[in-house]
């Protein structure tokens, strides 16, 4: 009786631990799914850079920042032809704050008049 009352203590413990990390490994999913939603709105953005942010019904709060690329002096690139861009989402996780970062480099175009 006592082996088996341990046995099923550790199966609980272990069963609640493969529960919480399919727990977090949803949100983080999903904060990387809103990521690269976010990074595909902004897949061209204006040569003086872009900053924006907002927050999700879930929870999930998110900042996109960019800025001219810096280039060589011998690059073929104009001044802002290129932007560096990051995409920052974060979530409460209990007492934890949890983020995800995306970095990538776009287009940058000038807005038509």
């Amino acid at each position: 009786m006592a082996i088996l009352a341990i046995s099923l203590s550790v199966l609980y413990r272990v069963a609640g631990g493969a529960t919480r990390t399919v727990s977090v490994d949803e949100k983080m999913t999903y904060a990387v799914e809103l990521a690269r939603s976010l990074l595909t709105l902004h897949k061209m953005v204006p040569p003086a850079g872009v900053e924006s942010a907002g927050e999700t019904s879930g929870g999930f709060s998110w900042q996109v920042l960019s800025a001219p690329l810096e280039l060589e002096e011998d690059s073929p690139f104009a001044e802002g032809q290129l932007q560096a861009v990051r995409v920052d989402v974060m979530w409460p996780d209990g007492e934890r704050q949890r983020s995800f970062t995306l970095h990538s480099v776009v287009a940058g175009v000038e807005e038509p008049e």
